[in-house]
C-alpha cells in the first residue's frame, strides 16, 4: 500500500487553517496524524510505502552530514555557517523547526509499525538506510549529486546521478535496486536486499529482516 504524505505543508511559513471552514478533510495537524495512523493500521498482511518529498530519516548534506568544506572557509563563518544548517536551518534544511518536527513525530509514530519503507527525494544523493526496523530510503540524484554520509544501518549509499527502485519479488522478498546514471547510460549499480521472503531462512551471520507484511 502507498501512502503519500505532503510534508512541504509543515514546511511554509505561512498560517494554516486549524478549522474545518473549507471542502478539505485534513485542516490541522491533529487530524494529519491520526488520520496517518489510521491508514497504517488499515494495511494488514501488506507492504507499507510511505512517499514524502521530506526523508524522516537522513545522512545527507541537508540533514547536516558531510559539509567538511565549510571548515575550509575563513575561521569563525565557516563554523557559523555549519551551525546554523544544523541547528536553525535555511528553507531546504532539515533542521527547519516544522521539517524536524515531523521528522520526530514520524520516527515516534514508525516505532510502533516495523517493517515498513518511507522513500523521499529531498536530498541530493542516494541513501538505503535501516533505522529502528524500518528502511529509510532517498532517491534525489537523477541529475545531480552531492556527498553523503554514513551510519550503523547504512545499506547503501551513492554521492553520483542516480535513482533508486523497489522490487517486490513473487515470493515476498524485496531488494532495492540502485541505478547510476551517466552520459549514456543507466545502469545498474548495486541490488540491495531489503526484506527476505516469509518462508525464507535467515542466512547464517546476516541480520536480514523478514517480510511480516505478507506473514
Amino acid at each position: 500500500r502507498i501512502i503519500a504524505v505532503n510534508s512541504h505543508y509543515f514546511n511554509h511559513e505561512y498560517e494554516r487553517p486549524e478549522e474545518e471552514d473549507v471542502a478539505c478533510d485534513l485542516l490541522n495537524v491533529r487530524e494529519f496524524w491520526e488520520e496517518l495512523e489510521d491508514e497504517i493500521k488499515q494495511t494488514e498482511n501488506r507492504n507499507v510505502l510511505i512517499l514524502a518529498h521530506h526523508p524522516v530519516y537522513s545522512r545527507g548534506q541537508y540533514a547536516g552530514h558531510k559539509n567538511g568544506w565549510r571548515w575550509l572557509v575563513p575561521p569563525v563563518v565557516g563554523p557559523f555557517i555549519l551551525g546554523f544548517h544544523q541547528n536553525i536551518g535555511g528553507p531546504r534544511d532539515l533542521s527547519r523547526p516544522g521539517i524536524e518536527n515531523y521528522r520526530n513525530r514520524m520516527l515516534g509514530l514508525l516505532e510502533r509499525y516495523p517493517g515498513m519503507m518511507i522513500l523521499s527525494g529531498h536530498e541530493y544523493d542516494l541513501q538505503v538506510h535501516y533505522f529502528e526496523e524500518n528502511y529509510h530510503i532517498n532517491s534525489g540524484a537523477f541529475s545531480r549529486a552531492r556527498p553523503t554520509g554514513k551510519a550503523l544501518g547504512t545499506r547503501y549509499r551513492r554521492s553520483e546521478p542516480g535513482l533508486v527502485a523497489i522490487h517486490f519479488g513473487s515470493d515476498a522478498a524485496i531488494t532495492a535496486i540502485a541505478y547510476g546514471i551517466d552520459d549514456q547510460r543507466i545502469f545498474v549499480d548495486q541490488r540491495v536486499p531489503l526484506f527476505r521472503a516469509p518462508c525464507q531462512p535467515a542466512a547464517e551471520g546476516t541480520e536480514l529482516p523478514k517480510n511480516i507484511g505478507h506473514i
